[in-house]
Formats: C-alpha cells, sequence, structure tokens
C-alpha cells in the first residue's frame, strides 16, 4: 500500500514540476520593418506565340493536310464551314460545335507526341492530321 501511495505522489510531484517548468510557448519574433525600397520595374515575360492554323469545311487543308507542331507549342485552329457538325481532335479529345458560315476556335496546348486526326464527327470527314513532334 505504502509503494502504491510513493507512485502516485511521486508521479504527481513530476506533473506538477513539468507543468510549471515547461517552456512558455512565445511566438516567433518579428523583424523590425525593413525601409521600403522600390522593386525594380520588371516587364513579364511575353508568352509564345500560338502556331496558328485554319481549315475550310469542305476540306481544304493546303499541301498535305498535316499540322505540324513542337509537343509543348500553344495551337490555335481556326474553322471556317459551310455546315453544321463537330470538329473533333481525336487523341485530345477535343471538340468544337461548327455552324454554317461561322467561323470556330479550338485553342490548347500540344502536350501530346504523335499523329492525331483531325475530323467531321457526323459527316466522318477527315480534315486533317496534327504531328506533333516530340522535343
Amino acid at each position: 500500500m505504502r509503494l502504491a501511495i510513493f507512485g502516485v505522489l511521486t508521479a504527481a510531484v513530476l506533473a506538477g514540476l513539468w507543468w510549471w517548468l515547461k517552456p512558455a510557448h512565445r511566438p516567433a519574433p518579428v523583424p523590425p520593418p525593413a525601409a521600403a525600397v522600390p522593386a525594380p520595374a520588371q516587364e513579364a515575360p511575353a508568352a509564345p506565340t500560338p502556331r496558328r492554323f485554319h481549315l475550310r469545311v469542305p476540306a481544304d487543308t493546303g499541301a498535305d493536310g498535316v499540322l505540324r507542331v513542337r509537343k509543348g507549342e500553344a495551337v490555335v485552329i481556326t474553322v471556317s464551314s459551310d455546315r453544321a457538325d463537330e470538329l473533333h481532335l481525336h487523341g485530345y479529345d477535343l471538340t468544337l460545335d461548327l455552324r454554317p458560315g461561322e467561323t470556330g476556335t479550338l485553342a490548347f496546348t500540344a502536350a501530346h507526341a504523335g499523329r492525331f486526326e483531325i475530323e467531321l464527327h457526323r459527316g466522318h470527314v477527315a480534315l486533317a492530321v496534327l504531328e506533333v513532334i516530340p522535343d
């Protein structure tokens, strides 16, 4: 019994000492404010110019119907159409609703290397191939 009382008293004394001697939680000191020095004017770096292509429906893709870009380039494809349809860029799963007499725009970054067909979904007409060259 004495051993149990001694154990309880020892634990109580140790807990009291820990609480009394524990380090105080103080916030980190804040350094005094430095004199405000205006930062030199810097212009934001210019965004790279996107590669632009134009397709016409009915298909008029030019030389060999291949749009070549490098991986990572920004690409803008505008499409003018004489009919309502849906343009689809395979591999990227991008679509664009086309309306007769209007021009639509498809903008994206060429993130995947390879050859990807650009087609009219409803008309099942291949307009061109996007060829993305790896780095």
